[in-house]
């Protein structure tokens, strides 16, 4: 037997021994890759192809051949359109593969199946074959029937929507998924190749190659599962869901490296680029936010953390507001083998709560608290006060002739006078007084630590800032003035906060009694 035969027949032994592999491991590992059994199929029908090509080099007699290309024809018809199916999975266009659409994929091979076995009565698809004469080597030749060439062209068809749907895949495939991606897409040009320099007759002998590379590519499948996990790792199928989250992901491994990101996680983190994978997310996390990434207990295996953190986006200046789930991944056997990080926009729910908050603790038009946020966090520092036993103070005032004011120039005036009143005030308080307006025209002020004397001067010091300043306003000058009244305790007494209230009220009337703009301390 001629050397370069020998040659071919081993590869293509070798070939249909590592397709049979290929199809075995495909059914023995528990893969959650929805095409296994597109990618089984092609294994077992490359396997049937190259065995019987490898017999058929090996005949002796034309009759041996053509028993040999009838088993050839067992796998050869169906491994273009299941590659077909593996890559509508692979690249998740699985919504075509319906029974529907199997049906008519299919019936091209099974027809080409069927005509080969029958050939000797139609000669649809070989019109002839024939040993070759004046060879060295038993060779046959062929003479191509009509439905060897509607065949071949279902099959190149087949496989080039296979490789345009891979290379629609690149521009939006992660550098991890890119090497899946050569490795199908080699799948696919190798075999065609091949068919052309057939058809072209620039093989050895002019002799059918796509056998013997067929070796070369499941070689190629084999390096892909031991380096990219391509039947384990999540195709592209599962990248585009990856990618189409709204919420921001970050897959981290075991020592917090970042392993991979979606899309939505490069928008909220613009630090996140291909650069950084390999990079610990610690380090993007505090450059990014300036806050470190605490939340992430690297050696708990089920517990989930989240947080609510709130950072300044560099590109609008404004604040975004985020809930991050950090939670353990785990292998099918159970062991923990890295984090995932969940980043949720909740920009605007935070807003909103902002909002409904500042609605409900600060008054709408001055600004200030608002009555009763105003006496829930006035009762809680009385009790800080009572168990510290500190002093307390409280003063009430209110505005004189407020009604006057509104009656004489507009309560649009009357308005302005009011946050005039507060603007005074708050230049005189400290930052750990209590404002609040009481209702009305009528204000409070929580002194904590401050004696009832105290509270008195403070109140002089606020009678006399508003007396001194009117508000100037196109209408004319508004003169204002204030009444006051104050009521504490000491360090060694008891008090309520609404026996307070009404002490300083008491007090608030004896400045009222005495001609207004005065101040009173409650005489117990």
């Amino acid at each position: 037997m001629n050397m370069t035969i020998s040659n071919y027949i081993v590869i293509v032994t070798i070939s249909s021994v590592l397709s049979a592999l290929l199809a075995i491991y495909g059914y023995v590992i528990k893969s959650s890759f929805a095409g296994m059994r597109a990618y089984i199929w092609t294994s077992i029908c490359s396997t049937i192809y190259t065995f019987g090509f490898a017999f058929e080099l090996a005949s002796d007699s034309l009759a041996e051949i053509r028993f040999w290309i009838g088993i050839e024809y067992l796998g050869l018809p169906f491994i273009s359109p299941a590659t077909l199916v593996l890559i509508l999975y692979f690249t998740g266009m699985d919504r075509f593969v319906t029974r529907k659409n199997l049906i008519w994929l299919f019936t091209i091979p099974f027809i080409t199946l069927l005509l080969v076995v029958t050939n000797e009565w139609h000669h649809l698809f070989y019109r002839s074959i024939f040993l070759r004469p004046n060879e060295s080597v038993i060779v046959a030749d062929i003479v191509f029937g009509e439905w060897y060439i509607i065949n071949g062209s279902f099959t190149f068809g087949c496989l080039v929507v296979s490789a345009y749907l891979l290379l629609r895949q690149w521009n939006h495939a992660k550098m991890i998924y890119r090497k899946q991606l050569l490795m199908m897409a080699a799948g696919i040009f190798i075999p065609m190749t091949a068919s052309f320099m057939y058809l072209l007759d620039l093989s050895p002998y002019g002799m059918d190659i796509v056998p013997p590379l067929m070796f070369i590519t499941s070689i190629l499948n084999i390096w892909a599962i031991l380096t990219s996990n391509i039947l384990k790792a999540a195709p592209i199928a599962r990248e585009r869901i990856f990618e189409s989250m709204r919420d921001g992901v970050i897959v981290l491994d075991m020592n917090g490296r970042i392993v991979d990101y979606n899309r939505s996680a490069a928008q909220m983190i613009a630090s996140l680029k291909p650069t950084v994978i390999g990079t610990p997310f610690e380090d993007i996390w505090l450059f990014h936010t300036g806050q470190a990434a605490d939340f992430i207990p690297y050696d708990e295996e089920f517990r989930h953390h989240e947080r609510e953190v709130r950072w300044i986006q560099p590109h609008t200046s404004l604040p975004s507001f985020y809930l991050v789930r950090s939670s353990p991944v785990h292998s099918r056997k159970g062991e923990l083998i890295g984090r995932t990080i969940v980043l949720m926009d909740i920009t605007e729910k935070a807003i909103l709560q902002e909002k409904l908050k500042h609605m409900a603790t600060i008054d709408g038009l001055t600004g200030i608290y608002n009555r009763t946020y105003f006496l829930e966090q006035a009762r809680l520092l009385l009790n800080q006060a009572l168990q510290n036993q500190q002093p307390f103070a409280l003063i009430l005032f209110d505005i004189d002739h407020f009604k006057t004011i509104n009656d004489r120039f507009g309560h649009d005036i009357g308005d302005l006078a009011l946050c005039h009143v507060v603007a005074v005030c708050q230049e005189q308080l400290s930052d750990s007084d209590l404002f609040g307006r009481y209702g009305g025209e009528e204000f409070i002020i929580c002194l904590p630590a401050a004696t009832p004397n105290e509270a008195g001067e403070l109140a002089e010091k606020l009678r006399r800032a508003i007396a001194g300043s009117p508000l100037l306003t196109q209408a004319g000058t508004v003169p204002l003035s204030a009444s006051f009244g104050a009521t504490g305790i000491t360090a060694a007494e008891l008090a309520e906060l609404d026996e307070m209230i009404r002490e300083a009220d008491k007090a608030l009337y004896q400045s009222k009694h005495m001609g207004r703009n005065a101040v009173h301390i409650f005489s117990k």
